[in-house]
């Protein structure tokens, strides 16, 4: 799959840390991060962190830290 599953995966959590202070990528299909974005970026700050949730087949950021990037 490409992403959650409408319905099926709807209020599952990711949760994502960096604990090594690396650049990190997290890529999904297109428009699939909401508000239409396909990709986080973790730019190398030991710490930085992301909260997603499924919801409707998207996901939704619901928390992030200083150093999380989505486009």
């Amino acid at each position: 799959a490409s992403g959650p599953q409408p319905v099926g995966d709807d209020g599952k959590m990711i949760i994502v840390y960096d604990s090594g202070g690396h650049a990190h990528t997290i890529t999904t299909a297109a428009n699939k991060i909401v508000p239409s974005h396909n990709l986080l970026t973790f730019q190398g700050a030991a710490g930085a962190n992301v909260v997603l949730q499924a919801v409707g087949g998207l996901w939704y950021v619901v928390g992030t830290s200083l150093g999380v990037v989505a486009s």
